[in-house]
């Protein structure tokens, strides 16, 4: 799978859904994402930029897709089934390095290596062809076809068809230019997918078949991201049914800090849905940006919303929410109830008297022996990590949903498993009087 055109197609949705599809008909599958980037891993790449970083079950900060493809089919992804163009680790030994064949067959080993008893590998390209970095990543792929056989490959493209308004006029053009790119690095398109904001009629889907050299049957148009494209199937046709027939809305305020790309909170917003759906509610985002809000404006800022879900976030700007953020809270806790009022963090003050949250560890000193004083101002803290004493849950037990966590459910929460902390999150927000007025 590989894309034209612009980025942000929808190729991680696309792939999940046909791995979805395959799984239909008994087939097992991999989904795999190939990034020509350089970073060593998403982790290192800020989420207002590249969108959410996905954490596998071995650790490793993968691209957000991968949460595309366990939602889908799933199956979980480790780090074997994601992989950069950044730092190698010096395996050559002072050997000349070309990218052919010496990138390109790492490349090629990634794909095909630690495969158990799957039918079908899907693997993804970031990025559009064109991109100078994406070329070793193609001309792998191109490689893959002559080991394998075309018999058992496929070249998925999935290119953009732009609306002109004021021409009022859909345009082949860059998709014909992409494919034109895609066939100067040796690959020929064996489907396409059309991505468009209006219906394409018959003569576009005529006349790309004719410039890009493909059938029209191999032509899919007004393919997106809508979960009716999966309704027809046994195991998600009752699922989709609940989705296209939920009738009653619940607003629930985001707030978190990166606000230029609503991706860097894609597995948030996706469990949000699937609570929704498990609880029948069809849920309403109300994004809030966190350096926005000021004691002044704060009930403006969250006015409608029936419950309020804090994001975490990456350094002292704007971060009490999930994890980081969960910490924090204990901080304005333990200022603002235990009187405690040099409360801080080793993050932000390592010469704290009172620090109650370390980075890599909880200092018994802080918070620990305010346990008891903690439970009797109605605060407790309910959840541990199995292998240490460190806290993983708290919580206001006079609260109707007062929760935060150390951990990432999002990232655990499918369709037909919604993670529990969301679901209650959605039930008691909408069986509770939170609806705030403005």
């Amino acid at each position: 799978m590989h894309g034209g055109v612009v980025s942000s197609l929808g190729k991680g949705v696309a792939s999940g859904i046909i791995g979805a599809l395959l799984q239909e008909y008994g087939y097992k599958v991999r989904l795999r994402k190939l990034d020509p980037y350089f970073n060593l891993d998403s982790g290192t790449m800020q989420p207002n930029e590249h969108g959410e970083v996905f954490v596998t079950e071995d650790g490793a900060e993968t691209d957000l897709d991968l949460g595309h493809y366990e939602r889908f089919t799933a199956v979980s992804t480790t780090k074997r089934d994601h992989i950069t163009a950044g730092e190698r680790q010096g395996a050559y030994l002072g050997k000349t390095v070309q990218v052919v064949p010496n990138v390109t067959n790492l490349i090629k080993e990634f794909i095909t290596s630690d495969l158990n008893t799957e039918d079908f590998i899907i693997c993804e390209i970031g990025g559009t062809v064109g991109d100078i970095e994406a070329q070793p990543f193609l001309e792998a792929i191109r490689q893959i076809r002559n080991d394998l056989s075309k018999e058992n490959t496929a070249f998925i493209h999935m290119t953009l068809v732009p609306y002109l308004r004021v021409a009022k006029e859909l345009k082949t053009k860059p998709t014909q230019h992409s494919v034109k790119e895609l066939r100067g690095t040796g690959i020929q398109p064996d489907i396409l997918l059309l991505r468009s904001e209006q219906p394409l009629p018959i003569h576009i889907k005529q006349k790309v078949a004719l410039h890009c050299n493909i059938d029209q049957e191999r032509i899919l148009k007004h393919f997106g991201i809508s979960p009716t494209v999966l309704a027809n199937t046994k195991k998600w046709n009752n699922i989709v049914r609940q989705i296209a027939n939920l009738k009653t809305n619940i607003t629930i305020a985001i707030v978190g800090k990166y606000m230029k790309t609503k991706d860097a909170y894609k597995s948030v917003t996706e469990s949000l849905m699937h609570a929704g759906v498990a609880n029948q509610y069809k849920v309403m985002i109300k994004w809030v940006d966190a350096g926005e809000i000021t004691e002044e404006n704060i009930n403006e800022k969250l006015a409608g919303s029936s419950g309020v879900l804090v994001l975490g976030g990456f350094g002292a700007r704007d971060t009490e929410g999930i994890c980081l953020g969960m910490q924090l809270a204990l901080i304005e806790y333990a200022r603002h109830v235990l009187n405690i009022k040099d409360a801080t963090s080793s993050e932000f003050n390592i010469k704290g008297t009172n620090i109650i949250c370390h980075m890599k560890e909880w200092i018994r000193s802080g918070l620990i022996e305010n346990r008891a004083n903690c439970h009797q101002l109605g605060g407790t803290m309910s959840g541990y990590a199995s292998d240490n004493d460190m806290v993983e849950i708290v919580e206001l037990l006079k609260h109707p949903y007062f929760i935060g966590v150390q951990f990432h459910p999002e990232l655990k929460s499918r369709i037909f498993d919604p993670h529990p902390l969301f679901v209650e999150f959605i039930k008691s927000a909408s069986s509770k009087e939170l609806y705030l007025e403005g």
